[in-house]
């Protein structure tokens, strides 16, 4: 018998062991195998991503995450920041839209180069920025991306020096700019060249500061997705110059791997390497997804595995409004919300809050996806009246409310409880039954006299023992539900 006990303590011994050295989990999802084991066209594993993220486009949660902080050349994936800062000044009225921009001859002959991705440009040929801004998309022209550049600083060193003080202002910690396009710049054959930067040297980035980026992208230029969601991009429509552009990105709307709620961002590829940022609405829900170094040779794995992961994504969890406006009862303290609170949650869950001194906070939140974004958090104001103050600083009354849940049956017990209270109260005012003192030696007339008068009354019924046992009975079947409900 003794052998068998020090066994199991072996086994159970073992098991703690085990369960200390796993790793702790994370609330964002990381598991790939979760993601393609019901997948009908299986993605093998040399085809996933060396790097993946899915934020939310609202608050920056991480729904999902996958050596975000691993660096990588983001490509053409680069334009992005160069885009960012053309909307800026867009913005503040340096220019608009309709601004044009007069092609140079370097700019022909960067367009003439069979090495990179381009549009036909021609010395002397005007382009609106807006047409410039579709090319940066569909097809990454890097001509049009170059003279986007140009025209928020004519100075190719001072325009990278933007990119990389803008990075940092948004929190891309782990970024690194040394072109304006994603191809260094000793590539452009003299065309392009920096004085302060590597010309051969690559950007760096990773998965977390792009979608940080596109995050802030979508914030605050929503309009990019007007140009994103195009299948075509058609720039100087009727003129000898005309071209029209087919997207790349295969998950739009009638392409060959359509996902609901697709409306861009944009999908490089580089022989066997794919970069992918995207995002998707759905039900009030947007999302951001990066892919860094997703191997072919078939491109298609990569839109199979971005729409499987977003799908189940979508299923798992929703945007919703978790706190209204308005009074409320959060941890058994009632307070006033100054303002609608959103966020990400799982599906089915009641989400649980934290108190700070003036703001309340989703508790187990999914984490940010930088720490220079507004915490998930909204502000309340101490609505509590002196009474539920006086209550709530009273230790016993607030155990007490906090142990015991406010039900139907535990308000019948309390019903019962005071009932019985009342009941006992009652029986304390009314007097008992005067006894008839018996004389050792009564006279017959007296007898005669009293049993004359008894047979004259009606007999008394018993009312305060009647009294006293319905009080103690309700008393005690009160207290009796109240402890089985807290025990329950």
């Amino acid at each position: 018998m003794k052998t068998k006990l020090n066994n199991w303590m072996v086994i159970l011994l073992l098991n703690l062991s085990f369960l200390l050295l796993l790793p702790q989990t994370s609330f964002a999802q990381d598991n790939w195998e979760d993601i393609t084991n019901n997948m009908q066209e299986p993605v093998s594993e040399v085809q996933l991503p060396d790097a993946s993220i899915v934020i939310d486009a609202h608050n920056g949660q991480v729904l999902w995450e996958k050596n975000t902080e691993k660096a990588h050349d983001p490509a053409a994936l680069t334009m992005l920041m160069t885009v960012y800062l053309t909307m800026e000044k867009i913005q503040d009225n340096t220019f608009s839209l309709d601004t044009t921009v007069t092609a140079t001859a370097e700019d022909e002959a960067i367009a003439q180069l069979q090495t990179m991705s381009n549009n036909n440009v021609v010395t002397g040929v005007n382009y609106q920025m807006e047409d410039l801004l579709k090319l940066a998309f569909t097809p990454t022209s890097n001509v049009a991306i170059l003279m986007l550049s140009r025209m928020v600083d004519k100075d190719p060193d001072q325009f990278i020096e933007h990119m990389n003080t803008k990075a940092s202002e948004l929190g891309m910690t782990n970024t690194k700019y040394f072109n304006a396009t994603g191809i260094p710049a000793s590539t452009f054959e003299g065309n392009y060249l920096l004085t302060n930067y590597d010309n051969a040297a690559y950007n760096q980035t990773t998965a977390a500061d792009l979608a940080l980026l596109t995050y802030h992208l979508l914030k605050n230029f929503p309009e990019i997705i007007d140009w994103t969601k195009e299948t075509e991009t058609t720039v100087l429509p009727d003129s000898l110059y005309e071209e029209t552009f087919t997207t790349n990105n295969q998950a739009l709307t009638s392409q060959a791997y359509p996902l609901d709620g697709l409306d861009g961002l944009l999908f490089f590829e580089n022989g066997q390497i794919n970069h992918y940022v995207t995002t998707v609405k759905r039900n009030g829900m947007r999302l951001i997804s990066v892919f860094l170094n997703a191997n072919g040779p078939d491109e298609g794995s990569t839109f199979r595995l971005n729409n499987t992961l977003l799908n189940k994504l979508f299923e798992k969890y929703e945007y919703k409004e978790i706190l209204t406006a308005g009074k409320q009862k959060i941890n058994n303290q009632t307070v006033n919300v100054t303002h609608d609170f959103y966020g990400v949650v799982l599906k089915e869950t009641e989400p649980t809050f934290e108190l700070s001194e003036d703001k309340i906070s989703l508790k187990n939140s999914l984490p940010l996806v930088s720490n220079t974004i507004d915490p998930l958090e909204v502000e309340y104001e101490d609505a509590r009246s002196n009474v539920e103050k006086n209550i709530e600083e009273n230790r016993l009354v607030t155990w007490l409310l906090e142990t015991i849940e406010i039900t139907k049956t535990t308000i019948l017990a309390i019903g019962f409880t005071l009932l019985g209270i009342i009941f006992l109260l009652m029986s304390l005012f009314i007097p008992r039954r005067k006894k008839v003192e018996k004389t050792s030696r009564p006279l017959e007339s007296e007898i005669t006299s009293r049993r004359e008068k008894q047979k004259s009354q009606k007999q008394t019924w018993p009312i305060k023992e009647t009294i006293l046992f319905i009080g103690s009975s309700c008393f005690i079947v009160g207290i009796i539900m109240l402890l089985i409900h807290h025990l329950l």
